[in-house]
């Protein structure tokens, strides 16, 4: 594993790969003391120059509050960058999202397309058999056909 210093270094000339790294060690406190804002700081570097993962991250941040003011709109627009790249974990809490109206306007229909495009994410059979709980068949088949129609980008 790379130094904070050769991290610091490579994240400041721009490379997102370092910017995302450097966030996680403010994050979890390895190799520097532990800073949530510096985290995010570095996220949203990374996560504004597309890479997912800090996508992810920031947005989970976004809805935590943690490292900054807490934004589910934030958090929305975050999950939605990562999730459009097919960002399985993103596209599980993007579901979410929509299934609690936090930062959306709450639609089970998107809430089963992000789920169900989320396979293999801890829980998401689980939260696909209780949105269909509260779905006709009409709303399942569309969002089964939304979700079948998703190409990452």
């Amino acid at each position: 594993m790379k130094n904070y210093e050769q991290v610091l270094e490579q994240a400041q000339t721009g490379n997102a790969e370092a910017q995302l790294l450097l966030g996680a060690m403010y994050e979890h406190g390895k190799g520097v003391a532990e800073d949530a804002a510096q985290a995010a700081r570095w996220y949203r570097k990374a996560a504004q120059q597309g890479e997912p993962k800090a996508q992810l991250l920031l947005g989970v941040m976004c809805a935590d509050g943690r490292g900054v003011e807490q934004d589910f709109q934030a958090a929305v627009h975050w999950l939605q960058e990562a999730s459009n790249q097919d960002e399985k974990q993103a596209q599980f809490l993007l579901g979410m999202m929509y299934a609690e109206g936090k930062g959306v306007q709450k639609n089970f229909v998107q809430a089963y397309k992000w789920v169900a495009l989320a396979q293999n994410v801890d829980k998401a059979e689980r939260v696909l058999s209780l949105l269909s709980e509260q779905m006709d068949k009409e709303q399942i088949t569309q969002a089964r056909q939304l979700a079948a129609q998703f190409k990452a980008f």
